[in-house]
């Protein structure tokens, strides 16, 4: 009886022994979560027992759910990452998890660290990061992560300073690094300059490695000594000029309304603007360069007169302008006309196509009086940038 007795008053006590320790603990658990939002209380409560008990009692771990990157979702995942690498800044931690680098197996290095602290920093990118850094251990991080952002290290892993200097390059395009590096090596050009110049295709002689123009471009087209129409090809949302804007013959119809808007203003303030050459037809630009080339000499003939399916004109967006019937285009460039069209042509979608001092680039000689419609938007970025249309085309559109 004695025995029972004693049983009965050890269970009495265990059992106010485990009634306490579970007000405790919840008196415990309760009163640590007065250190969070009801929004935080409520998705502390959906975790799993295990994880709610481990986060309540390290205190240190409160101001995890505070990041600005938390997602409540990826809590577990969290506090599993934060056990192996308890000395991690938790935006880094965060930022690792919400990438899912954890799964990749990377061991997180003072280095790795620098990257994480680069303003240029892609978590998806950390792998290739890593991997060039290995290659090229002497490189500064920064440079590290804008090669690797600008896929450079596609093109090349092993580091050369002397490269350095086209990767920074504003107008630098990976495909062409190698094309970069002949060309100066050939010509010993400045890095811009042969930036320029392959970027426009000039490590080939004229009309060599051709290719068709991309008639897909619409407006934008490009049609140079590189790019070729069919002999065949003719625009077909051509209208007939009308006699008091130029020669009756075509142009583009959005070009040709563009054109008409500028003209009309030009004439607001007294000047006359007027189209003497539009669209020509691949048989048209033939005879003519074939009559350039019987009287100066095919070289000559070269830079002034386009070949048969390389002519602008052929796209019916290109126009040659003067100051009016029966004015030469020679004299065009000393008339009050062309002060205006120089600096208002883009605000109606046209540039001047052959600058002064980028016949290289172009392929022929100045021509004041050449105008092609590319639309506002474009034309205006090409009048400030300075660009050719070859450079633009290339780095912009191609």
């Amino acid at each position: 009886m004695k025995k029972k007795k004693n049983i009965m008053i050890i269970s009495a006590v265990a059992l106010l022994f485990v009634v306490g320790f579970l007000f405790l603990t919840k008196k415990t658990f309760t009163s640590n979560l007065k250190n969070f939002s009801e929004t935080e209380v409520k998705w502390i409560q959906t975790l799993s027992k295990q994880d709610q008990e481990y986060f309540l009692k390290n205190k240190v771990l409160y101001p995890l759910i505070k990041q600005k990157s938390f997602q409540a979702s990826k809590f577990s995942k969290y506090l599993n990452f934060y056990k192996k690498n308890e000395t991690l800044e938790f935006d880094t931690l965060i930022m690792i998890v919400n990438h899912n680098l954890q799964d990749e197996n990377i061991e997180i290095t003072e280095q790795i660290m620098d990257f994480f602290e680069d303003k240029n920093f892609e978590p998806s990118r950390l792998k290739r990061y890593i991997a060039y850094k290995s290659e090229n251990p002497s490189i500064d991080i920064s440079k590290i992560i804008s090669f690797v952002n600008q896929d450079i290290d596609t093109v090349t892993m092993k580091y050369d300073e002397s490269i350095e200097e086209f990767f920074v390059s504003k107008y630098f395009i990976k495909e062409n690094l190698s094309r970069y590096m002949k060309y100066q090596e050939e010509h010993n050009t400045k890095v811009n300059t042969t930036i320029s110049y392959v970027n426009s295709n000039l490590d080939y002689d004229y009309y060599t490695n051709t290719k068709n123009a991309d008639l897909k471009k619409d407006t934008l087209i490009l049609v140079n000594k590189y790019y070729a129409l069919d002999k065949d090809y003719e625009p077909d949302n051509m209208v007939k000029i009308e006699a008091k804007y130029g020669v009756q013959q075509y142009l583009q119809k959005e070009a040709y309304d563009a054109f008409k808007k500028m003209a009309d203003d030009a004439k607001k303030e007294g000047l006359t603007l007027y189209i003497t050459s539009p669209y020509r037809s691949y048989q048209t630009q033939n005879k003519l360069y074939n009559n350039y080339s019987a009287k100066d000499g095919k070289e000559l003939a070269d830079t002034y007169s386009a070949r048969p399916g390389y002519s602008e004109h052929q796209t019916g967006l290109a126009a040659d302008i003067v100051s009016g019937p029966g004015k030469s285009l020679a004299s065009f460039e000393n008339t009050k006309e062309f002060k205006w069209i120089k600096s208002h042509a883009h605000l109606y979608g046209f540039i001047l196509r052959y600058p002064k001092g980028k016949e290289k680039l172009t392929g022929y000689q100045y021509e004041p009086w050449h105008y092609r419609y590319l639309g506002v938007d474009t034309a205006s970025k090409i009048y400030s940038s300075g660009l050719t249309y070859e450079e633009y085309y290339a780095y912009y559109i191609k």
